[in-house]
């Protein structure tokens, strides 16, 4: 756990900056046993999809522990570079366990939102899968911004079809809107590199239909590949989302939310 990431059920009733995590928590097991926290230790914390600050262990009670929160300062938050970037993922629905990987490292990579979506060649049960009407994906994305040390959970949502997804986004001109494609690429994925704001779709694990391409084309979509080798689709997501982080100084952009 690189931070502790606390929501607003965890709010103590002695104050908006008191937090209370009950003894059976498994962030109070983590503190406890594996960092072996004491009163007046201090540890990096955030609100979810807030700030980032210091929290202090005010009290460690019979049945769980107080703590209070300060915030970092502004200056440290622009520094930090931690996102949540002008990067949205569209991925086609492809098994469970493929589905949770695919979840925590793009949350993990800082993506802005997650739109899953049912495809032609994809299988169809996968969309009844209780990942995603038992609020276990949700806490995939909050694992991934736990790694990261971040505060900010990517907006998650499913559509049944690309057609579907299609015509409900609705993006800035100035987003670049990407299809990775290994049948059919117009450039190299790596040509957009560290150009933000963009969108990546990328397919299920039988990847695009010929109707779906044209879905793409007529949208406005570019076609961009990662190379001659087929890749699982987990794999290509994290691939491809690095390389649109990408830029000169490091591996993320500095273009933030």
């Amino acid at each position: 756990m690189n931070i502790l990431l606390f929501f607003p059920s965890d709010r103590s009733d002695k104050g908006r900056s008191n937090f209370f995590l009950p003894l059976f928590d498994d962030r109070a097991r983590h503190l406890l046993k594996i960092l072996g926290v004491k009163k007046g230790d201090v540890v990096r914390a955030g609100i979810a999809d807030g700030p980032r600050g210091k929290a202090s262990v005010d009290e460690i009670q019979e049945d769980g522990i107080v703590l209070s929160f300060v915030p970092d300062s502004g200056e440290q938050e622009e520094s930090a570079g931690i996102g949540p970037f002008l990067l949205d993922l569209v991925v086609g629905q492809v098994r469970p366990i493929c589905a949770k990987r695919i979840l925590r490292e793009a949350a993990m990579l800082g993506v802005s939102s997650i739109s899953v979506v049912g495809t032609d060649l994809g299988e169809r049960s996968y969309r009844e899968a209780k990942l995603w009407s038992s609020g276990e994906a949700e806490r995939y994305l909050i694992d991934g911004v736990v790694q990261a040390a971040a505060t900010a959970i990517p907006a998650l949502r499913l559509f049944e079809s690309l057609d579907h997804y299609l015509s409900d986004a609705i993006f800035s001109p100035e987003y670049l809107r990407i299809t990775l494609d290994n049948v059919a690429p117009s450039k190299p994925l790596f040509e957009f590199a560290g150009k933000l704001p963009a969108v990546l779709a990328v397919g299920s694990e039988r990847g695009w239909s010929d109707r779906e391409r044209k879905l793409f084309s007529k949208a406005g979509w570019s076609f961009a590949g990662l190379g001659g080798r087929i890749l699982r689709t987990e794999t290509a997501s994290t691939a491809a989302l690095a390389i649109l982080l990408a830029t000169d100084e490091g591996l993320f952009s500095s273009r933030c939310r």
